[in-house]
């Protein structure tokens, strides 16, 4: 028959035993956690990537008002030159206008003024 012996173990095995555990116990939450941020840095690189195609939708969109702006502004400019040159015809109609009358009446611009109502006489 065979017999059996016991080997007493020294306390420094134990104590190594137990930070061989902590070790493996340590080594497993730093893979799950790993793998935890592999993970987020994933969704943050998809992230990234909307975030970069919604910036250049947005240029876009910049580029674009910028230049309706433009024309804007050179239709309005177009706009107000109209209206001057318009007031300015406005303004050559009613001087002419205003001469047709005298010259219709046949009074003149002092008779008009009430100057002489007759020639020769005063009001």
């Amino acid at each position: 028959m065979s017999t059996k012996t016991v080997v007493k173990k020294q306390e420094g095995e134990d104590i190594l035993g137990l930070v061989a555990l902590g070790s493996l116990i340590t080594n497993i939450f730093q893979i799950a956690s790993k793998k935890s941020l592999e993970a987020e840095h994933e969704a943050l690189k998809a992230y990234v990537i909307q975030l970069r195609r919604f910036y250049e939708n947005i240029r876009v969109r910049e580029r674009q008002v910028s230049n309706e702006n433009l024309e804007l502004k050179r239709a309005n400019e177009g706009l107000i030159a109209l209206n001057n040159r318009l007031l300015k015809e406005l303004a050559e109609a009613e001087n002419t206008i205003i001469k047709l009358k005298n010259r219709k009446s046949g009074i003149s611009p002092l008779r008009r003024k009430g100057g002489l109502n007759t020639i020769g006489e005063s009001k």
